[in-house]
């Protein structure tokens, strides 16, 4: 499973950490959700698939205002059984949770699993939060390349 897959644009991307999709036999330890436009909708829709037993932290990367991702993560908890969360600086990944990356901000995740904010940095290639950061930081966290994306940069 290493190296890109394509999916279809303008919809949602997804980064897993080590292993594979339960659907196939295998076991997934993180992923990340990145979504640009229409992932709101499609979020929504793949929601329901994270039960409580899920046992992965997901982490979404929403080309969002900041205004609006606490209240995103409101709506979407009601829609699935694991927390759903704002990520917070420095908190560590947690299995059965689905982190929202806070508008304005980049999100990584640092070699030891806790959850990195920036908002100094500005735009990275046009985008405020970058995607492509936050998928290759939960890579090298997991310690692989397993990385999907969409069409364009920046997923």
């Amino acid at each position: 499973m290493n190296g890109k897959r394509g999916s279809e644009a303008s919809t949602a991307s997804i980064s897993t950490g080590y292993g594979r999709d339960a659907s196939l036999g295998y076991a997934i330890s993180r992923g990340g959700l990145a979504a640009s436009t229409g992932g709101p909708a499609t979020v929504m829709r793949l929601a329901p698939g994270f039960t409580k037993d899920f046992p992965a932290a997901v982490i979404l990367v929403q080309h969002m205002p900041a205004a609006f991702t606490t209240q995103y993560a409101l709506q979407l908890a009601e829609f699935t059984g694991v927390r759903v969360k704002e990520a917070e600086a420095n908190e560590p990944v947690q299995p059965g949770t689905f982190y929202i990356c806070p508008g304005g901000q980049h999100l990584r995740v640092s070699p030891t699993g806790r959850m990195q904010l920036d908002g100094a940095t500005g735009r990275i290639d046009g985008y405020l939060p970058n995607i492509d950061v936050t998928m290759e930081s939960v890579a090298a966290f997991a310690g692989g390349d397993e990385h999907w994306r969409g069409a364009d940069r920046d997923g």
